[in-house]
């Protein structure tokens, strides 16, 4: 069962990533992703070629940037002997840096459950409530490291559970993590600069994140008007818009909860000047370099403020071929995992059939291996070979039938998105020949 279901998933993903990818590269000139593809594959055999997941323009300053520098220097108080940590494998900075992408998980739990719609599939509803229960685990271990570093925060929960109704059950992606910026009382000023560098960074990359949105937003806009016709494309194209603005949409809601964390550390911390980079978001800031605000005319028509703020490339399209060919690798990557996984799965479920049936062999050929005086203990063990060897043949047999449908699943799958049919039935034929599941082809 477990194979049955892992199997189904993994065919479903295949299918799901591939329309994805189609639909992108729809939007894309052919020339391009030729180009972007010689490229990944030459990083992939050669991890020493340039990184085509990377932007080849970042800004001045990223969260992974503040992470190792912080990490720099809590190893340099470590060899000076004034190590502050009080767990031997979280230190300070991982205790707040790990906060951070708890809130970034919940965000996009909340998000993903409300784009489920009214009738969502037992099938999303699952996938949501295995990201839930992980991220369960993941906060109750966090939470009880940072009750050392930050005692205080035991009164907080504490009065949060009173606050809260019995009949009403917590849900992970709605638990307040209470980190420095969310404390009702002066915090420790270690951790409270700490968050407040982090923070910042947080801040500039949901920029970055809108920016190589947005531009994607207008290519995949005018592309659209230049080049599409037809019904089928223009479906595609319109799909992969609502997917870049609901990602536009995502990136900032998480900026405004991080300004409003950066505004309460400031106070506190007596910092200044950041309020001309980190400035306030509104929805009519929000729009593309060469657009106006919604309703405004040409002449009218006035940079957003996002596209003067720190690390702003030069070069917007530069920028923009960035943006694009991180999507494309990213969805092209997606893909390639899923496809991965079913000729995985198909490769395990060949092994386990093998296996079932050399064991069976095995347990046929021992009961004449060895000889007995007595009548009575040799039969004894011929008659254990035999359930042995039964219990293995009822096995394979039981995976078999369990297994039935899946050759025609995967093979309608992979049929679909396969450039060369025949190449598939080459893959798929010989697991199943030498398994003994069989399958038809239509």
């Amino acid at each position: 069962n477990a194979i049955l279901k892992k199997m189904q998933e993994a065919v479903m993903q295949k299918g799901e990533h591939e329309m994805v990818l189609q639909e992108l590269e729809a939007a894309l000139p052919a020339n391009k992703v030729n180009e972007w593809t010689r490229e990944v594959e030459a990083w992939e055999s050669d991890r020493n070629e340039t990184n085509t997941y990377e932007r080849k323009h970042e800004g001045v300053m990223t969260q992974a940037k503040i992470r190792l520098e912080l990490a720099k220097d809590e190893a340099k108080e470590l060899q000076d002997g004034n190590d502050v940590s009080l767990h031997s494998e979280v230190s300070p900075s991982i205790l707040i840096s790990t906060g951070l992408d708890l809130e970034d998980q919940q965000h996009r739990i909340t998000s993903d459950l409300a784009s489920l719609g009214t009738n969502p599939t037992d099938q999303q509803q699952g996938k949501i409530q295995q990201r839930i229960n992980s991220l369960q685990h993941k906060l109750e271990q966090w939470s009880t490291i940072q009750t050392l570093y930050m005692p205080q925060v035991a009164r907080q929960c504490a009065s949060d559970v009173g606050m809260v109704a019995p009949s009403e059950e917590p849900q992970p992606h709605h638990f307040r993590l209470w980190l420095q910026s969310n404390l009702p009382c002066l915090g420790d000023h270690r951790l409270m600069e700490y968050e407040w560098k982090l923070r910042y960074a947080q801040a500039l990359d949901l920029l970055e994140e809108m920016r190589q949105n947005l531009r994607l937003c207008s290519y995949l806009l005018h592309f659209k008007q230049s080049n599409i016709q037809g019904q089928g494309s223009n479906t595609h194209v319109c799909n992969t818009l609502k997917a870049v603005e609901a990602k536009i949409k995502a990136s900032a809601e998480k900026y405004r909860a991080a300004h409003a964390a950066i505004m309460t550390l400031s106070q506190l911390l007596g910092k200044e000047d950041w309020e001309r980079v980190v400035c306030v978001l509104r929805d009519e800031d929000i729009h593309a370099l060469s657009t106006g605000a919604e309703g405004q005319s040409e002449g009218r028509h006035t940079l957003s403020w996002i596209w003067q703020a720190l690390g702003v490339s030069d070069s917007d399209n530069e920028d923009l071929q960035d943006s694009l060919r991180i999507e494309w690798c990213k969805s092209r990557a997606q893909g390639s995992r899923w496809s991965e996984e079913v000729l995985l799965l198909l490769e395990e479920m060949r092994r386990i059939i093998a296996f079932f049936d050399w064991k069976a062999s095995w347990w046929r050929k021992q009961s004449g291996r060895r000889q007995f005086q007595g009548g009575d203990l040799c039969e004894a063990f011929s008659a254990y070979a035999a359930l042995q060897t039964g219990l293995y043949l009822s096995l394979k047999a039981s995976c078999k039938d369990l297994w039935l449908e899946l050759p025609q699943l995967v093979l309608e799958a992979q049929l679909l998105s396969a450039p060369d049919p025949m190449l598939i039935l080459d893959v798929v034929q010989p697991v199943y020949q030498t398994s003994g599941i069989g399958y038809h082809t239509g």
